[in-house]
């Protein structure tokens, strides 16, 4: 029998935050360079180019792993992703 903390899960399955919603060194890095190229803060330019940089970045056989690994597999990851790095840097709305 497991462990359990709250609700009645096993310790194993609960999280203290969820790893997708974390803004490591890699990910604002590669929404800083997406506003540096683009030149602007929408979220259309901004997902074409933090795209394009990823599909340059990884080699073909490698990029499902590493998308995977950063939590990044759908549109809807690197949209979140830049949502969150504008909570986290508001200044950045006004750099350019």
């Amino acid at each position: 029998m497991s462990d359990t903390k709250n609700n009645n899960l096993p310790v194993e399955a609960q999280t203290e935050t969820a790893p997708e919603q974390t803004l490591t060194r890699l990910k604002k890095k590669l929404v800083a360079d997406a506003i540096k190229k683009t030149g602007c803060c929408k979220m259309s330019k901004l997902l074409d180019a933090i795209s394009e940089d990823l599909c340059n970045r990884y080699p073909e056989k490698r990029i499902d792993y590493e998308l995977s690994r950063l939590h990044l597999e759908t549109t809807k990851d690197i949209r979140d992703l830049i949502e969150l790095y504008f909570d986290t840097f508001p200044g950045e709305y006004f750099r350019n």
